[in-house]
Protein backbone atom coordinates (compact mmCIF):
# COMPACT_ATOMS: atom_id res chain seq x y z
CA UNK A 1 0.00 0.00 0.00
CA UNK A 2 2.96 2.70 1.15
CA UNK A 3 4.62 1.33 -2.32
CA UNK A 4 1.47 3.01 -4.35
CA UNK A 5 1.47 5.48 -1.76
CA UNK A 6 4.98 6.39 -3.38
CA UNK A 7 4.48 5.68 -7.19
CA UNK A 8 1.56 8.09 -7.16
CA UNK A 9 3.09 11.04 -5.16
CA UNK A 10 6.19 10.71 -7.57
CA UNK A 11 3.43 11.04 -10.76
CA UNK A 12 1.86 13.72 -9.01
CA UNK A 13 5.30 16.10 -7.70
CA UNK A 14 9.00 16.16 -7.86
CA UNK A 15 10.79 12.47 -6.83
CA UNK A 16 12.55 14.70 -4.34
CA UNK A 17 9.70 16.45 -2.99
CA UNK A 18 9.00 16.61 0.81
CA UNK A 19 6.36 14.30 0.36
CA UNK A 20 8.07 11.63 -1.21
CA UNK A 21 10.80 11.52 0.68
CA UNK A 22 8.73 11.40 3.83
CA UNK A 23 6.67 8.40 2.20
CA UNK A 24 10.11 6.91 1.67
CA UNK A 25 11.39 7.54 5.40
CA UNK A 26 8.19 5.40 6.47
CA UNK A 27 8.86 2.84 3.77
CA UNK A 28 12.09 2.31 5.24
CA UNK A 29 10.56 2.28 8.77
CA UNK A 30 8.10 -0.07 7.71
CA UNK A 31 10.26 -2.53 5.94
CA UNK A 32 12.70 -2.29 9.42
CA UNK A 33 10.13 -3.42 11.45
CA UNK A 34 8.53 -5.72 8.89
CA UNK A 35 12.09 -7.58 9.02
CA UNK A 36 12.46 -7.23 12.79
CA UNK A 37 9.26 -9.39 12.63
CA UNK A 38 10.37 -11.72 10.23
CA UNK A 39 13.45 -12.82 10.79
CA UNK A 40 15.05 -14.74 7.48
CA UNK A 41 12.29 -14.26 5.84
CA UNK A 42 13.07 -12.40 2.49
CA UNK A 43 15.97 -10.55 4.75
CA UNK A 44 18.11 -9.84 1.26
CA UNK A 45 14.98 -8.38 -0.78
CA UNK A 46 14.29 -6.21 2.21
CA UNK A 47 17.63 -5.10 3.09
CA UNK A 48 17.57 -3.89 -0.81
CA UNK A 49 14.91 -2.12 -0.60
CA UNK A 50 15.67 -0.35 2.47
CA UNK A 51 18.83 0.27 0.63
CA UNK A 52 17.18 1.50 -2.28
CA UNK A 53 14.83 4.11 0.20
CA UNK A 54 17.72 5.05 2.19
CA UNK A 55 19.91 5.75 -0.85
CA UNK A 56 17.20 8.04 -2.43
CA UNK A 57 16.69 9.46 1.38
CA UNK A 58 20.39 10.61 1.71
CA UNK A 59 20.41 11.98 -2.01
CA UNK A 60 17.52 14.23 -0.85
CA UNK A 61 18.87 15.51 2.34
CA UNK A 62 22.64 16.34 0.31
CA UNK A 63 20.15 18.80 -1.74
CA UNK A 64 18.54 20.28 1.23
CA UNK A 65 21.29 20.11 3.86
CA UNK A 66 24.19 20.42 2.69
CA UNK A 67 27.46 20.23 5.35
CA UNK A 68 27.81 19.57 8.97
CA UNK A 69 24.05 18.60 10.17
CA UNK A 70 22.24 16.04 12.59
CA UNK A 71 20.12 15.34 9.70
CA UNK A 72 22.50 14.45 7.42
CA UNK A 73 24.49 12.28 10.20
CA UNK A 74 21.75 10.26 11.06
CA UNK A 75 20.98 9.59 6.84
CA UNK A 76 24.36 8.61 6.47
CA UNK A 77 24.31 6.39 9.93
CA UNK A 78 21.10 4.46 8.74
CA UNK A 79 22.72 4.53 5.51
CA UNK A 80 26.21 2.59 6.43
CA UNK A 81 24.62 0.42 8.64
CA UNK A 82 22.40 -0.68 6.23
CA UNK A 83 25.47 -1.24 3.56
CA UNK A 84 27.43 -3.26 6.29
CA UNK A 85 24.40 -5.69 6.53
CA UNK A 86 24.69 -5.88 2.97
CA UNK A 87 27.86 -6.18 2.89
CA UNK A 88 27.85 -9.10 5.39
CA UNK A 89 24.95 -11.14 3.73
CA UNK A 90 27.55 -11.16 0.67
CA UNK A 91 30.49 -12.35 2.85
CA UNK A 92 28.44 -15.02 4.26
CA UNK A 93 27.58 -15.83 0.44
CA UNK A 94 30.75 -15.29 -0.61
CA UNK A 95 32.11 -17.97 2.30
CA UNK A 96 29.66 -20.61 1.38
CA UNK A 97 31.13 -20.92 -2.16
CA UNK A 98 34.30 -20.31 -1.01
CA UNK A 99 34.07 -23.45 1.18
CA UNK A 100 33.42 -25.59 -2.37
CA UNK A 101 36.78 -27.09 -3.35
CA UNK A 102 37.84 -27.64 -7.15
CA UNK A 103 39.68 -30.55 -8.02
CA UNK A 104 42.33 -31.20 -10.64
CA UNK A 105 46.44 -30.66 -10.32
CA UNK A 106 45.16 -27.39 -13.09
CA UNK A 107 43.13 -25.84 -10.53
CA UNK A 108 45.73 -25.39 -7.55
CA UNK A 109 46.44 -21.72 -8.42
CA UNK A 110 42.59 -21.57 -7.73
CA UNK A 111 42.20 -23.89 -4.54
CA UNK A 112 44.98 -21.11 -3.40
CA UNK A 113 43.14 -18.14 -4.11
CA UNK A 114 40.13 -19.57 -2.70
CA UNK A 115 41.65 -20.64 -0.22
CA UNK A 116 43.45 -17.29 0.71
CA UNK A 117 40.32 -15.09 0.05
CA UNK A 118 38.06 -17.34 2.75
CA UNK A 119 40.80 -16.35 5.43
CA UNK A 120 40.23 -12.65 4.53
CA UNK A 121 36.47 -12.88 3.97
CA UNK A 122 36.39 -14.94 7.51
CA UNK A 123 38.47 -11.46 8.85
CA UNK A 124 36.28 -9.25 7.37
CA UNK A 125 33.21 -10.54 8.75
CA UNK A 126 34.60 -11.26 12.58
CA UNK A 127 35.85 -7.60 11.87
CA UNK A 128 32.62 -5.86 10.79
CA UNK A 129 30.66 -7.99 13.42
CA UNK A 130 32.92 -7.45 16.72
CA UNK A 131 32.29 -3.69 15.35
CA UNK A 132 28.99 -3.84 15.37
CA UNK A 133 28.47 -5.51 18.95
CA UNK A 134 30.66 -3.14 20.27
CA UNK A 135 28.39 0.08 18.32
CA UNK A 136 24.80 -1.55 19.28
CA UNK A 137 26.14 -2.23 23.21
Amino acid sequence: MLDNLLEKAVKMFHPSHYICTLNRIKLNSAFLKLGARNPNEAELELLMRRKEFLDEIHQFIEIVEPGLTQRRGLSLFERAICHLQSVIGNLDDCLECLEHFSVGSYMDDVNFKAGAARDDAELWLDELRSGLSLKTV
